[in-house]
């Protein structure tokens, strides 16, 4: 900031391989972000992928951290780090030293030696393979709690149905099967029941000698059919529902998994 309130802009002028270059920077405020390169401004972040392309040295990325298993993104070292290194003297090197993380001095000095490349491709395959085991075991801890909410579920329901337990896809289908055999029956009481109900609504009015006897144990028992019916249609409808969120939450982790390996 003493450097600003005393100056417009600073500038300098190089070579790179033959080709001249102007470079300025204002220091006037709604500037500050701009760099000029011969007179064309770009954005201030952006100079150090300029610089480091112009001077055919390599713009790599490195973990964010001593070790590349636990970090959890990667950095690019800027140009302005190298130079820190190159262009300093005794007094400012012990007062910026401290300050500077381990993992950014390091990169700079493979950077500086000529190795970066390489360390930095074994750094970044690292951080890759770490990156792809965590999601590995977040996919698979999905997997887990979709199993155990689907398990808990199917339990329920096969319970409320008194069902044999079903806990994978070949037993949810086989009690499904099971559910439509009750079901079917069912069904099958129910016409029963309205046949007979029609038979004796029938013979009522063609019988015009005398009254008919109410048998009130039909209708008692057409309207627990009714309501057994409904109830299996509604539990039927449960447990597909069940078993279809079961297979489309098991396709969506397998898929996960298969491109996690």
């Amino acid at each position: 900031m003493a450097v600003a309130s005393e100056y417009v802009e600073v500038g300098t002028e190089l070579r790179i391989d033959g080709r001249p270059y102007t470079l300025t920077r204002s220091l006037t405020h709604g500037k500050l972000g701009k760099v000029a390169i011969n007179g064309e401004e770009v954005p201030a972040t952006g100079f150090s992928d300029w610089i480091l392309r112009e001077l055919g040295w390599p713009n790599l990325h490195v973990p964010l951290g001593l070790n590349p298993a636990t970090a959890t993104q990667l950095t690019p070292p800027s140009f302005r780090n190298t130079l820190r290194h190159t262009y300093r003297n005794e007094d400012s090197w012990i007062r910026f030293a401290n300050k500077e993380q381990e993992f950014t001095r390091r990169a700079v000095i493979s950077q500086l030696l000529d190795f970066a490349r390489a360390r930095s491709g074994n750094a970044q395959r690292e951080f890759k393979l770490a990156r792809a085991r965590r999601h590995l075991d977040e996919a698979q801890a999905v997997e887990r709690e979709v199993r155990q909410s689907t398990v808990q579920a199917v339990t329920a329901i096969t319970e409320s149905l008194q069902l044999p337990s079903a806990r994978t896809s070949e037993q949810v289908a086989r009690a499904r099967q099971e559910v439509r055999a009750k079901l079917d029956s069912v069904r099958q009481q129910r016409q029963q029941l309205t046949a007979e109900i029609q038979s004796i609504d029938g013979g009522s009015a063609s019988d015009a000698t005398g009254p008919v006897d109410h048998n009130s144990a039909l209708t008692r028992e057409y309207s627990e059919a009714t309501s057994r019916v409904k109830l299996a249609t509604d539990e039927v409808m449960a447990l597909t529902q069940v078993r279809e969120e079961h297979q489309r939450s098991a396709r969506t982790v397998n898929a996960d998994i298969g491109r996690m390996e």
